[in-house]
């Protein structure tokens, strides 16, 4: 109904909007089809009618406000810094791991952020395994989100339990935009899992 009587009718990318005009993927090896097609199905039934509307359908990349999310100027930040000056970067990093009750014993021990929502779209699989790799080859990691998957939330707050008191390990299961304005800025590396993408905004 809403795309049938509105003027305009956008979604995150022009790549994304060809993707939902299709009854399901094309181009791909029939095995990665079928995996895929357990996440998505081209238009999930709504092909047609996006096809008919086509004229008024349309993708708009997404993007972020660069005046908000700019470390120079951010106030959520310990300390503002700029790809010139990475000082701050470093001084975020250490005011992190203190907030958080990381180990701050080595300054060049990498620090490996993630920020997403747990659902089955972004390779959750993927995430637990970068957990456990992190730790195998001396990083830290840390993970902020939430899943509204009852199942996902369960097994991530085990995996968050076993870890909560561990030194270079800390999941926070929940959305907080200013802490991942800070986990961005404090960062030495970011992971970005997902079995498909419409058009993520950690990359942008």
């Amino acid at each position: 109904g809403a795309i049938v009587f509105s003027n305009i009718v956008t979604t995150v990318s022009p790549t994304y909007a060809q993707e939902v005009r299709t009854a399901e993927l094309r181009g791909l090896t029939k095995n990665y089809a079928l995996f895929l097609s357990v996440f998505l199905k081209g238009g999930k039934g709504l092909h047609s009618t996006l096809n008919f509307h086509s004229k008024k359908f349309m993708g708009i990349l997404n993007g972020i406000d660069t005046d908000a999310w700019d470390p120079a100027t951010d106030i959520f930040l310990k300390v503002q810094y700029t790809a010139n000056d990475l000082q701050g970067k470093a001084e975020n990093k250490a005011a992190m791991r203190r907030h958080l009750r990381l180990s701050s014993a080595n300054d060049s021990q990498p620090l490996v952020g993630c920020i997403t929502r747990l659902v089955p779209q972004k390779g959750v699989h993927l995430i637990r395994h970068a957990i456990y790799r992190t730790l195998e080859m001396g990083g830290q990691f840390v993970l902020l989100g939430s899943s509204p998957v009852p199942h996902i939330q369960r097994e991530f707050e085990g995996i968050a339990n076993q870890f909560q008191d561990h030194e270079h390990i800390r999941l926070i299961l929940k959305y907080d935009e200013s802490l991942s304005r800070y986990i961005y800025a404090a960062s030495d590396m970011f992971i970005i899992p997902s079995i498909f993408e419409p058009c993520g905004l950690t990359q942008v």
